[in-house]
């Protein structure tokens, strides 16, 4: 059997790029800067707390 996938801290925003079938975390909401991907798409990001 395969791994099981890392779960990313809860601050963390999670990035993926269907063109180079990755994913990356970044801890802000701002896509990632990488050289010939531009096709990230937000699949996850941090939670809001409700006090």
């Amino acid at each position: 059997m395969g791994e099981a996938p890392a779960i990313p801290p809860a601050d963390q925003y999670t990035w993926f790029s269907p063109g180079r079938n990755r994913i990356v975390t970044t801890s802000t909401a701002e896509a990632p800067v990488t050289p010939g991907v531009n096709d990230w798409t937000l699949i996850g990001q941090p939670e809001t707390r409700r006090d």
